[in-house]
């Protein structure tokens, strides 16, 4: 049998983010999908494309700039070892983590994004170690 606090989530991990790695050292700060920042950022925005969205008529790049805007504002709360071209670091903010979304050639970090913040076990409560076997 297995013990239900093995699979409890952490509310505040899921709101605040854990860090995770992502590419040459990146390292992205991810909330979990479907958190209550998420999930109003995207009713909001969905509001305007209601009766398409029930028609079945919205488009699917429409819908994407939903989630994409959602997922940069809520999703990815932070980042680090992110540097421009010219070598200055790139400070974290949900303006360039939406412009980097847009990036046909940085669509990997979003779909990195999405996924992760799909991961429910990152998301779990501590366990103090000593505890799981009584």
């Amino acid at each position: 049998m297995a013990k239900l606090s093995l699979v409890k989530t952490d509310p505040e991990r899921e709101i605040d983010g854990v860090w995770v790695t992502y590419e040459l050292d990146i390292e992205l700060k991810i909330a979990r999908i479907g958190n209550t920042a998420f999930d109003e950022l995207v009713r909001t925005l969905s509001e305007p494309h209601l009766k398409g969205i029930r028609n079945k008529r919205l488009k699917p790049e429409q819908l994407e700039a939903i989630t994409k805007k959602a997922a940069a504002e809520t999703l990815l709360v932070d980042w680090k070892n992110i540097e421009g071209e010219d070598g200055k670091k790139i400070k974290y903010s949900s303006k360039k983590a939406l412009e980097f979304f847009d990036d046909p050639t940085l669509s990997d970090m979003y779909k990195f994004v999405v996924i992760t913040a799909n991961e429910a076990e990152l998301y779990r409560q501590e366990i103090d170690e000593d505890s799981v076997g009584n």
